[in-house]
């Protein structure tokens, strides 16, 4: 089973998305889950993440 990064919209279906799919790639992703107990924290962390666009938008 392989992970690929990017889907076009075309590609999107049940077959590709499956539960038991999302379960097992799940446990890969483990290392990267931050407890996040605020939305002005997960701000913070999204700010100094790569590809994020800031905007004069408040956060509260």
């Amino acid at each position: 089973m392989a992970t690929k990064g990017r889907w076009q919209w075309s590609e999107v279906n049940k077959s590709n998305f499956s539960k038991i799919r999302t379960t097992i790639e799940s446990a890969f992703y483990g290392n990267n889950v931050e407890l996040v107990t605020s939305r002005r924290e997960a701000y913070k962390k999204a700010i100094n993440s790569p590809g994020t666009i800031v905007t004069d938008l408040p956060v509260y």
